[in-house]
């Protein structure tokens, strides 16, 4: 059975959401645990099906120039969220700042959603 990529983008995201969901809720370190190895799956998918997409929707001319900016903007996003997070964290404490990342993975995912029903 073959797996659809929108169907794992998705998933990612359900799972993302639930994961930072949960990170909120936990009460103990071993819950917390539990939540981070949720949060591990769908950051596990995320580049290979990014690669994928970029491997289907560029020119052989252009792949490498397509993947060296794909690769740049998860760098960038990785820069720059950590600090905002830890930051957002100093000051609303940790289970309410990895709260506050839910917002930018919806806006992500209809972002994703309305750019690929335009195409």
């Amino acid at each position: 059975m073959k797996i659809q990529r929108e169907h794992l983008v998705t998933s990612s995201i359900a799972l993302t959401l639930v994961g930072l969901f949960a990170i909120y809720l936990s009460q103990n370190l071993y819950e917390l645990a539990a939540a981070f190895v949720l949060l591990g799956y769908p950051h596990g998918a995320t580049y290979p099906v990014s690669a994928s997409y970029i491997a289907d929707s560029a020119t052989k001319e252009s792949l490498a120039s397509a993947n060296a900016l794909s690769s740049f903007l998860f760098g960038v996003t990785t820069v720059l969220s950590v600090p905002l997070v830890g930051l957002a964290e100093e000051f609303l404490g940790l289970k309410q700042g990895f709260l506050l990342l839910e917002a930018p993975v919806v806006a992500m995912g209809i972002t994703f959603f309305v750019l690929k029903r335009m195409m």
